[in-house]
C-alpha cells in the first residue's frame, strides 16, 4: 500500500531523529529531523526534510563574552530536492537547504549524480555546492556580514570483493567572507602578561579546504561486520587534521537486529595566527582569535548503536526502530579557559517504508 500527496508524489520511505547532546560546560542541543522521499514518474522522485538544533548555552565562551548569563536559542532548517534516475545504475539530484537562527541565514544549493561501472562494481560520485550566508549579532538589526563559499566532491566506491567495498572521497571548499565570530573579543597583553587592549577578533576573509577520506567495510561472517575509515584535512588557514574512526557491529535474529561498537579518535594543529595568549603589546597583531576549535585539540568518542526491525505496522511494510549513546571527550591544548570538555550524545530514531 502507498501513501498519495497531492495525487504526485508517492511516499515511499519516511525517516525521524532526535539526538541530544550534552556537555560539562553548560552546552545542551536537542536536534530533531525528519525527511521524507518518494517518486513522481519515470525514475523521478523528490526528497524533503526539516531539522532543527535546540541550544541553550552558558559556555566558558557565552560566559566571557557577549551573553554571561548564557542564552537560548532555536535554529530552524528546510531542504527539499528532485532526484532521477537517467537509466540503471546512473542517477542525478539537487538540493536546496535553507537555515535560520537568530543572528545567522544560510543559503545552500548542491547538484551531483553517481554512476556505475563495471557491472556495478565501481561507482564513481561528483557533487558541486554553493553557499550564501549572512553573518548577525542579536541586538543589532544593522549588523550583516556576508559569507559566500563553493566547492564540491569527488568520489569512487568498489566493490573489493563480495565481502569488502572501499571507498575514497576528495573535497574542497573555498570560502570567502566574515569568519570570526562577532561576540568574541581577544585581549592583547604586555610582556608582563597585563592587559592591555580588548579588540574583535579577526580572521582572514578567504579560505581554501582540502579534505581525502578513505573507508572500508567487511563481512567478517555471516553475522559480523567491520568498518574503518580515514581522513585527513588541511586549510589555507594552516589547520591540519587526521581522523580515524572504526565500527564492529554484529546482526542478531536472523538480521533483524544490529548492534555496533564504535570508536573515533581525533587530532588537530592550529591555524598560523593562532595563539594561547598573544602578547605583542604595543604591536596589535592583524589576525587574531580567541576560538578554541583553532587552537591545538584532540578527542576521541566511544559508544554503541542498535537498531531493531520491527516489521509491517498498517500500510507500513517496513518499520525499524534505533538508538545510540556515545561518550564524547576534548582537549584544547591552546586555551587556558577551558582545557577539557565531556559530553553525552544520545539519538533515537525511526525509519519506516510503503
Amino acid at each position: 500500500m502507498q501513501l498519495m500527496l497531492a495525487a504526485v508524489l508517492t511516499l515511499d520511505s519516511a525517516v525521524a531523529r532526535l539526538g541530544v547532546y550534552a556537555d560539562d560546560d553548560g552546552l545542551a542541543v536537542w536536534s530533531p529531523q525528519a525527511t521524507a522521499s518518494g517518486d513522481i514518474a519515470g525514475g523521478v522522485g523528490a526528497e524533503a526534510g526539516y531539522a532543527a538544533d535546540v541550544i541553550t548555552a552558558a559556555t566558558v565562551d557565552v560566559r566571557t563574552a557577549a551573553s554571561p548569563r548564557g542564552y537560548q536559542e532555536t535554529r530552524h532548517e528546510v531542504h527539499a530536492g528532485p532526484h532521477w534516475e537517467l537509466r540503471p545504475g546512473t542517477a542525478v539530484r539537487a538540493t536546496y537547504s535553507w537555515s535560520t537562527e537568530r543572528d545567522y541565514r544560510s543559503h545552500v544549493v548542491s547538484a551531483g549524480g553517481a554512476h556505475d561501472l563495471l557491472g556495478r562494481r565501481l561507482t564513481l560520485s561528483v557533487l558541486a555546492r554553493f553557499l550564501a550566508d549572512e553573518v548577525g549579532r542579536a541586538g543589532e538589526a544593522s549588523f550583516a556580514k556576508p559569507l559566500r563559499g563553493y566547492g564540491g566532491d569527488v568520489g569512487a566506491a568498489v566493490v573489493v570483493d563480495r565481502r569488502t567495498v572501499a571507498g575514497v572521497t576528495y573535497a574542497v571548499q573555498r570560502l570567502d567572507g566574515f569568519q570570526a565570530s562577532p561576540y568574541r573579543f581577544v585581549p592583547i597583553r604586555d610582556g608582563a602578561g597585563e592587559v592591555r587592549a580588548s579588540l574583535p577578533e579577526a580572521v582572514p576573509d578567504g579560505r581554501l579546504r582540502h579534505a581525502m577520506s578513505v573507508d572500508a567495510r567487511r563481512a567478517l561472517s555471516s553475522r559480523f561486520f567491520a568498518r574503518g575509515a580515514y581522513r585527513v584535512y588541511a586549510d589555507s588557514w594552516g589547520v591540519r587534521s587526521h581522523t580515524a574512526e572504526g565500527e564492529l557491529a554484529r546482526s542478531l535474529g536472523g538480521d533483524r537486529a544490529t548492534v555496533a561498537l564504535r570508536a573515533r579518535g581525533y587530532t588537530q594543529g592550529p591555524a598560523d595566527f593562532h595563539e594561547a595568549r598573544y602578547a605583542t603589546w604595543p604591536m596589535l597583531p592583524r589576525w587574531r582569535d580567541a576560538d578554541k576549535k583553532l587552537g591545538r585539540n584532540r578527542s576521541v568518542l566511544g559508544g554503541v548503536r542498535a537498531d531493531f526491525g520491527v516489521g509491517a505496522i498498517g500500510p507500513l511494510r517496513e518499520v525499524r526502530a534505533e538508538a545510540s549513546l556515545d561518550v564524547y571527550d576534548q582537549w584544547f591544548l591552546d586555551f587556558p579557559a577551558l582545557r577539557r570538555r565531556r559530553a553525552a550524545l544520545v539519538g533515537l530514531g525511526w525509519s519506516a517504508q510503503w
